[in-house]
């Protein structure tokens, strides 16, 4: 699928799918995120490849609701997006409904031979432990961290039985979903249907909204069993999609250049605001993703050098450069002797050892014959270290 833009919406777990009583379980409402020392924020290296966010209403409310303190900084980050136009408010709940009867027909038939669920199910389950736990650690105070243990699909069930939920019922049921066993007869194929069909709405929501948005999403990694189960390409086509660009932003930042990553929404604002920033950023995931390279520290190399040549070509440049040199000589950062390796070699060892003043003069001369072309490949690149120096 071609995307007509390049924005990113983050699925709300849980909210609107067809038959699921509320209330929820805390963790079924708000966007995906990243955990702070703080509280719940966005994960902003997954938004800096694209030009907005598209959050649900719903969710957006659940954020906003004061008495939610592990929440305030995803609170912050919204009101500060919002105010810089980077967000767009949907309501997903009204594709829910519009999409309920696909929704449910998909689901069975994906859940009809269920037998073949059996492994995937108690797979699912084991990855989401290490990304339930620390939600816990934040959801403290806030709800029943008992009911928040339990499986979504043996919450949901629980709860179409009772408004009070039997924790001890809901344990064994985790347990039965978690276990890879042959199902023994009727009754536990239907059970383990009606554990993870909840799942399998989710998925389907989230590709009938991707179409309908026209945008590519991120979820939680736990559910990339139900997706592939549906068909990898149905969520986000091939790799050159901007879909696997919320991933690559995401492992970049993680692995490549970690001392780049915004640490604030202030800086994250100030990124997106440089002219060309977000647009080449994306474009040079893409071109990375195409070439099948590895988002590491050699890949964060080649960049760096290549960054530092484009703006040895231009004399215009002269005064960013010399901010890209500033921290050899005064704040020191992880790969800022690559950046002073490229210089030696097209202008001599004198460019580093000189002052601003003379690193200057001998720029201009080396530029003298150069051939001027605007520089707009690595603007993302000069934008993130102009963040990180501010």
């Amino acid at each position: 699928m071609s995307f007509g833009s390049s924005n990113i919406f983050f699925p709300s777990f849980g909210l609107h799918l067809p038959g699921i009583a509320c209330p929820l379980q805390e963790q079924n409402v708000h966007p995906l995120c990243t955990i702070t020392s703080e509280g719940l924020d966005l994960d902003y290296s997954v938004l800096m490849a694209f030009d907005k966010l598209i959050i649900d209403e719903a969710a957006r409310a659940h954020v906003f609701e004061r008495s939610r303190g592990y929440l305030r900084p995803m609170r912050d980050t919204l009101l500060a997006l919002e105010g810089e136009d980077f967000t767009r408010v949907v309501d997903f709940g009204e594709a829910a409904k519009r999409h309920e009867a696909t929704i449910l027909e998909r689901a069975d038939a994906l859940l009809e031979d269920i037998d073949a669920w059996r492994k995937s199910a108690a797979d699912h389950w084991r990855l989401y432990q290490p990304i339930l736990q620390p939600l816990l650690d934040q959801y403290k105070g806030y709800c029943d961290l008992d009911q928040e243990r339990l499986h979504f699909g043996v919450y949901c069930y629980l709860r179409r039985q009772s408004d009070r939920i039997n924790i001890s019922e809901g344990l064994r049921l985790n347990k039965f979903v978690s276990s890879r066993a042959k199902l023994r007869n009727n009754s536990d194929r239907e059970l383990l249907r009606d554990l993870i069909r909840p799942l399998m709405q989710h998925a389907i929501l989230n590709i009938l909204l991707r179409e309908d948005l026209e945008s590519p999403f991120l979820d939680w990694d736990d559910l990339s069993i139900f997706y592939g189960a549906i068909g990898r390409r149905q969520i986000h086509g091939d790799r050159k999609s901007l879909g696997e660009v919320g991933v690559r932003s995401r492992e970049a930042f993680t692995t490549a250049i970690p001392e780049l990553r915004p640490k604030t929404v202030r800086e994250f604002i100030e990124f997106k605001r440089v002219n060309h920033a977000t647009k080449t950023f994306r474009e040079e995931l893409q071109r990375a993703t195409r070439n099948g390279e590895k988002l590491d520290q050699r890949w964060a190399a080649r960049v760096r050098n290549e960054a530092t040549k484009a703006l040895l070509t231009q004399r215009k440049n002269v005064r960013r450069l010399r901010w890209m040199l500033l921290p050899l000589k005064l704040v020191p950062i992880p790969g800022a002797h690559l950046i002073g390796e490229v210089a030696g070699e097209l202008v001599g060892e004198a460019i580093v050892k000189a002052g601003e003043a003379s690193a200057e003069s001998v720029l201009h001369e080396s530029a003298e014959h150069a051939y001027e072309r605007p520089v707009n490949k690595f603007e993302w690149y000069y934008a993130l270290l102009q963040a990180e120096q501010s």
